[in-house]
């Protein structure tokens, strides 16, 4: 007997229930949209999304995206964590703009869409499948990206196993300054050239265990608890 098929919607009927829940506001005015956790879940990531013409961040977690395809033009902040994402291709139609992405809890396997978004600070992707260095050299061509998270990444759990992981992330991210939610101040980036296959200084994890959260109300809570909001 064949699964039973789930039901999904796309954005564009997302943003047609939100546009009913706020008959004050005009889509392509507002500059934040949250789209998260939605019933039935988004599958498609529809045209619609493009048309939102002032929108800085969109959250559209927690749902069942395969693809990212349409994007807000002025994007800032995309939270896309929780989804079935397996690639990160079209990102670069936010490359002028994007300066954070929240992607954890996905199946990514590489970041080489990324390298055009030289805006690019925050990246949380944890409990992806990330499992090469070479994708964390990819990231090293982004010029501003100062905060990341890959706790959950199998790279991540083969480099601490090593004692490693943090040193090997100063050496690749010149401009590195919180790992896992944890700031970097015991190690500069000039020391972990030089401590290739060094012992890492502290636990990294430290304080950044916890669950990831997936609503747009509490996104921005304590890293301290949570370094991956999305």
């Amino acid at each position: 007997m064949p699964a039973k098929k789930v039901p999904t919607i796309t954005a564009n009927q997302a943003l047609q229930t939100w546009a009913q829940a706020h008959p004050d506001q005009r889509l392509e005015e507002v500059e934040e949209i949250y789209l998260q956790f939605q019933t039935p879940p988004i599958k498609v990531m529809s045209d619609k999304l493009a048309q939102l013409a002032n929108c800085k961040k969109l959250s559209i977690s927690t749902n069942n995206i395969e693809e990212i395809s349409f994007l807000p033009p002025r994007i800032e902040i995309l939270a896309i964590g929780r989804n079935m994402l397996k690639r990160l291709d079209k990102i670069d139609r936010a490359a002028a703009t994007l300066q954070q992405l929240w992607m954890s809890y996905n199946n990514v396997k590489t970041f080489a869409p990324l390298v055009a978004c030289k805006r690019l600070r925050v990246l949380y992707a944890a409990h992806n499948n990330i499992d090469k260095l070479s994708e964390i050299d990819r990231l090293g061509q982004l010029p501003q990206l100062e905060d990341i998270v890959l706790i959950g990444n199998p790279l991540y759990n083969d480099l601490q196993k090593k004692g490693t992981y943090e040193n090997e992330m100063i050496k690749r991210l010149k401009k590195l300054q919180v790992l896992d939610g944890k700031a970097l101040t015991g190690l500069s980036n000039d020391e972990g050239k030089s401590a290739e296959g060094g012992a890492t200084t502290g636990n990294t994890t430290g304080n950044a265990t916890g669950n990831a959260t997936s609503n747009g109300g509490s996104e921005s809570g304590s890293r301290a608890q949570s370094p991956h909001p999305d």
